[in-house]
């Protein structure tokens, strides 16, 4: 959110923002860089400020943080059939069995339950589970897909729970359904 708006005072939106979207994650890209204004912004809800001018590696950094922020909720549990994973005991299990994830697996497995029947991307993976440092045209996302569905009891022929959408991703689905 840029603070200095043509039309608005960017805290403005901010305030009607938090007021209609609480979870929104917001953060602030602006020229205003006195204390104040971080302290206000902040204070408002923000959940970062960065002042112009700025790094653009910098930036993306920030918002991958933001992105792998916990906010509250109301289920610390994630859920997609028997796949269960507890956000705040960072455990996971598939039909009542633990599963033994490595950090990558937890993190991917945690951004498809939060995405349950949509597309997610190779690049999508890339940009959230791993840093800038890792080749786009690496297979390390397609590898730890096959280590992660050998975990769970599935695979790329018969799909339970990870499907592959030719050319888009992958999906995390309900089991039996037919998206």
């Amino acid at each position: 959110l840029d603070l200095n708006l043509p039309e608005l005072d960017g805290l403005e939106v901010l305030d009607r923002l938090r007021a209609d979207h609480p979870l929104a994650k917001v953060l602030i890209l602006t020229a205003r860089t006195e204390v104040e204004d971080r302290v206000r912004g902040l204070d408002m809800g923000a959940h970062d400020y960065l002042t112009k001018p700025f790094y653009l590696k910098e930036l993306k950094a920030r918002v991958r943080a933001l992105l792998r922020r916990d906010f509250v909720t109301q289920d610390t549990v994630l859920q997609c059939g028997h796949l269960k994973m507890d956000t705040v005991k960072h455990i996971a299990w598939c039909e009542n069995r633990p599963l033994d994830l490595t950090r990558k697996e937890y993190a991917i497995l945690r951004y498809l339950l939060l995405q349950t029947g949509k597309v997610v991307s190779q690049e999508e993976l890339l940009e959230h589970i791993w840093d800038d440092s890792v080749n786009p045209f690496t297979n390390v996302v397609r590898v730890h897909i096959n280590t992660l569905r050998r975990k769970l009891g599935d695979n790329a022929e018969n799909p339970i729970y990870i499907e592959t959408i030719s050319g888009m991703g992958y999906r995390l689905k309900e089991p039996n359904s037919r998206t």
